[in-house]
């Protein structure tokens, strides 16, 4: 009887137990299955942005840009033009007047965007927000680590230089001899620009080249011009002290050089055969190098006997000496029946591959 009671009290003091803490359970159970939902929606949500910010690649907008070299007074501008719709297809192309120079094999990471210009061992690189890019221009093959020129660049503005209601005063237009005067050795040079509607373009000839395709504007008495074709960036600025003179500089990202502009509609540059001549004792060019193969070439080899050969000397950092050869190679892809022969002799920033023999 007793242990029947007591096995009843049990079972109702179990009953009771669990009658007061069933509801708390119940409670707790509702609580925490609502967090849980939040805790899931939570993540989710920090997923799919996190997956989004991932997934979304920085890439330069297409169209128009304007860059600026940022040196310690003043600012190169230079053009270009993005293509391209996808981050793998995107291209560059570096605006100077007529010219177009291309850039390709561009890459993104992060927030950054690099550049390369291969054909002169060099890259534009920097951090890309929106419609602006803040970076460096450096060259990678210099004897010591190179420091890099600041630009600057920003989508949607093609003035090369800011625009302005004054009229040009004087004409850039036409022949002018240029004297580079800043320097030991004065160098004589040729200008020859075009003007239309107080825009120019042109180039300053020297005697063993230019100054690539320069383009700007004239405005008032004075004028600008840039250039920047992957190499080095060039601004020429001056002005006009009378309708036929001027005075100016030559800016480069490492110096400034005086300059003095007098017109001369028959402005010519020296005579070539006045400074590139054979050497007293040498009746002919003679010299062995290497091929592409490695093999030795000399001018004596039988497959040069006989004909007209015209050597080509020029160098992979040499913008000139790629003008050159998009003449001379489809020239001589006509020309290569007749009795000639082309030789180029090609240097380039990291080695020469030229053994002269003596007379």
């Amino acid at each position: 009887m007793k242990r029947a009671m007591r096995a009843n009290h049990t079972r109702k003091h179990d009953y009771l137990m669990a009658s007061s803490i069933w509801p708390i359970k119940k409670t707790n159970y509702k609580h925490m299955k609502n967090t849980y939902r939040i805790i899931a929606s939570l993540s989710l949500l920090v997923g799919i942005f996190f997956g989004a910010c991932q997934s979304e690649k920085p890439q330069l907008k297409v169209g128009i840009w304007r860059g600026a070299f940022i040196l310690t007074d003043q600012e190169i501008p230079f053009i270009f033009e993005v293509k391209g719709q996808s981050p793998e297809a995107t291209t560059v192309d570096l605006i100077n007047g007529a010219e177009r120079f291309p850039l390709k094999n561009i890459t993104y990471r992060n927030d950054s965007v690099t550049i390369p210009i291969d054909l002169f061992d060099a890259v534009l690189t920097g951090k890309l927000v929106g419609n602006t890019i803040d970076g460096k221009f450096i060259k990678l093959t210099t004897a010591k680590p190179d420091p890099g020129i600041r630009f600057k660049a920003e989508f949607g503005n093609s003035n090369r230089f800011p625009q302005s209601t004054e009229t040009a005063n004087s004409s850039l237009a036409g022949p002018w001899d240029i004297l580079f005067a800043g320097s030991d050795k004065p160098e004589a040079t040729v200008g020859n620009f075009d003007e239309k509607g107080g825009s120019v373009t042109g180039s300053i000839l020297t005697n063993t080249g230019d100054y690539r395709y320069l383009e700007g504007v004239v405005q008032g008495k004075k004028f600008q011009l840039s250039a920047f074709s992957g190499n080095s960036p060039y601004l020429v600025k001056g002005e006009f002290t009378t309708d036929s003179t001027f005075t100016g500089e030559f800016i480069t990202s490492r110096r400034s050089t005086k300059i003095e502009g007098k017109r001369n509609p028959k402005a010519a540059l020296a005579d070539p055969y006045s400074f590139s001549k054979l050497k007293d004792g040498y009746t002919s060019v003679e010299f062995t190098f290497p091929d592409l193969n490695g093999k030795p070439v000399s001018l004596a080899d039988p497959k040069f006997q006989g004909k007209v050969v015209i050597v080509s000397i020029l160098g992979s950092w040499c913008p000139n000496c790629l003008d050159e050869t998009a003449y001379l190679a489809p020239w001589y892809k006509a020309n290569k029946d007749r009795e000639l022969k082309l030789s180029a002799w090609h240097l380039n920033a990291r080695t020469i591959s030229i053994l002269p023999n003596g007379p």
